[in-house]
C-alpha cells in the first residue's frame, strides 16, 4: 500500500514537473509575442506618425506633396528674383516662407516680396497695383527660365511668353523695366506676345497686329505693323 502510495505521488510529480516545463515554454512565448507586439505597437505609431506628416498633419503643417513643390518653388523663385530686381532698380526679390497666412492654414508655398528700401519682406498683396503686375511678370519669367534648364522640371523649352495687359498700370519707369525684361527674353530667340492698349507698348512693338472694332460693332480690321 505504502509503495503505491509513494509511486502515485512520484507520478503526481512528474506530471506537475511536465507541466511546469509546459508552463515556463508558454510563459517565455507570451514574452515574446509580447515584445513582438510592442515593436509592432511602435512601429504603427512611427508610420502613423509619417503619414500624418505625408498629409500635412505634422507641427509645420507641410504636405509630402507641397514639400517636393517647395522645392521646385525656390527655384522658380529664384530665378524670378533675377528678373524682379532689374525691373524695380534693386528694390524687390521674391521669398518663398514655411509660414502659412494663420496656424490653421497649411504652410510651404507662401510667398513673400523682400522690400530693400525697408529690408523687412512683406506679402505680395502689400505691393501696388504695378509692382503686383511687375512681380508676376518675373514669376512667368522665372518659370520659363526654370522649365528651359530641364533638371527635376520638365527640360522643355518655352519658345513663346503671351503677356495679356497689365502695363496700363505701370508708371513709365516701371513700364520701361518691364519692356526691356521683354526685349531681353526675346534676345535668347524666344517669341513675346503682347496683349495691350497702352501706346508706349505698341511703339516700342517691332512687330504687330492692331485689331479694331468696326463703328457699327459687328466686325474689326486689322492692321500690321508699321502701320499701326
Amino acid at each position: 500500500m505504502k509503495l503505491a502510495t509513494a509511486q502515485t505521488l512520484a507520478d503526481d510529480v512528474s506530471r506537475i514537473d511536465e507541466r511546469l516545463g509546459q508552463a515556463s515554454d508558454d510563459l517565455e512565448s507570451a514574452r515574446a509575442i509580447a515584445v513582438s507586439a510592442a515593436d509592432a505597437f511602435e512601429r504603427s505609431d512611427q508610420l502613423s506618425a509619417l503619414a500624418r506628416t505625408c498629409d500635412g498633419q505634422g507641427p509645420r503643417k507641410v504636405s509630402l506633396e507641397t514639400f517636393v513643390l517647395a522645392g521646385e518653388l525656390d527655384r522658380v523663385v529664384l530665378a524670378a528674383s533675377i528678373h524682379l530686381e532689374r525691373m524695380t532698380s534693386g528694390r524687390y526679390r521674391l521669398e518663398r516662407t514655411d509660414a502659412g497666412n494663420n496656424g490653421r492654414s497649411q504652410a510651404g508655398l507662401e510667398l513673400r516680396v523682400f522690400d530693400a528700401h525697408t529690408g523687412v519682406a512683406r506679402p505680395p498683396g502689400s505691393l501696388s497695383g504695378g509692382e503686383q503686375f511687375q512681380a508676376s511678370l518675373a514669376l512667368a519669367l522665372g518659370l520659363a527660365d526654370v522649365v528651359s534648364q530641364g533638371g527635376s522640371a520638365s527640360g522643355r523649352v518655352f519658345e513663346a511668353l503671351f503677356v495679356d495687359e497689365g502695363f496700363g498700370s505701370l508708371d513709365p519707369e516701371a513700364l520701361g523695366q518691364a519692356v526691356d525684361a521683354l526685349h531681353q527674353i526675346h534676345a535668347t530667340g524666344r517669341t513675346v506676345g503682347v496683349i495691350t492698349h497702352v501706346e508706349a507698348m505698341k511703339e516700342d512693338l517691332q512687330i504687330g497686329i492692331r485689331v479694331d472694332r468696326l463703328p457699327d460693332g459687328n466686325g474689326s480690321t486689322l492692321a500690321c505693323h508699321p502701320e499701326i
